[in-house]
């Protein structure tokens, strides 16, 4: 399978948390995305740890990285909220929930995720259990938790478990006063994708498998929010080619939307993108 991969990363501080009067995005790898505006921040899927075994670098979901994360649990210490759209280990990585729970972060994901979690041993109260319809904030970001449909485990019932049902996954429609971003989460295509409105940044799944949006469904996502940037994820962090979750290529996609090179953002792991009054700025 084609896979491809994603730049090196730019390592991050501890000071990426700080005050600015604007927005930043990062795209952390993987599915994982921090987003700070106006000395508040979340983030979203982290996974945030690395293991170097024989020579090779392995996430601590036992796949293996084309390189370490940007930032670490630690550098991220005051963080107001983090989220999860599912119970995935490539999404819920458990030593980075434990990292940041131990470090008095709030999670806040779906009926899997809190049940995770708490047998983490993570504090109830640090925990909150979200739902499609919700709104949770955070100084001046606002989430709403958007409806998924992930039933991956359809693909071997029997080897895999009970597949997810209505309100195991989320995605998140993300507003700060400079943009709104959307994030799906693992999912196929919903109708519900298709009354989104004024989005300005588009995290774009990369993935080829059949219960994610795949190359058409993500096309067709990118065409229906023909004035949002896009920023590739979901692909190039895992060194799994033959895995279509983790080894799909965002050019696939992007060649079925037309004009998508003059939105494309083809950020590196880590890499600063700022936005003010629904602006992209280039520093």
């Amino acid at each position: 399978m084609k896979q491809a991969r994603a730049k090196a990363p730019v390592p991050l501080h501890s000071g990426v948390l700080c005050r600015e009067e604007n927005t930043r995005i990062y795209w952390l790898g993987g599915a994982s995305f921090l987003i700070c505006a106006y000395g508040a921040s979340i983030l979203i899927d982290p996974h945030m740890a690395a293991i170097e075994r024989n020579g090779q670098l392995y996430g601590a979901n036992g796949l293996r990285m084309f390189a370490a994360p940007p930032l670490s649990a630690e550098q991220v210490h005051g963080i107001d909220l983090v989220l999860y759209t599912h119970a995935d280990d490539d999404h819920f990585e458990t030593e980075t929930a434990e990292r940041l729970g131990a470090l008095g972060a709030h999670l806040a994901g779906p009926a899997p995720v809190f049940a995770k979690a708490a047998h983490l041993g993570i504090p109830k109260k640090q925990l909150s259990r979200i739902r499609a319809g919700e709104i949770l904030t955070a100084g001046e970001i606002r989430v709403t938790v958007f409806p998924a449909d992930h039933p991956w485990q359809l693909l071997d019932v029997k080897k895999f478990g009970h597949p997810y049902g209505a309100g195991d996954c989320v995605g998140f429609l993300i507003d700060t006063p400079d943009m709104r971003m959307f994030v799906s989460g693992d999912t196929r295509l919903l109708s519900e994708h298709t009354t989104l409105s004024g989005v300005d940044v588009l995290g774009m799944d990369a993935s080829t498998c059949c219960f994610h949006l795949g190359v058409q469904g993500s096309a067709a996502l990118c065409r229906y929010l023909s004035g949002a940037w896009v920023i590739p994820c979901h692909y190039g962090t895992y060194d799994a080619p033959d895995d279509p979750a983790h080894g799909g290529d965002p050019a696939d996609v992007l060649a079925l939307v037309e004009g998508a090179d003059k939105r494309l953002i083809d950020a590196a792991p880590g890499e600063r993108i700022v936005f003010r009054a629904h602006r992209r700025v280039i520093e």
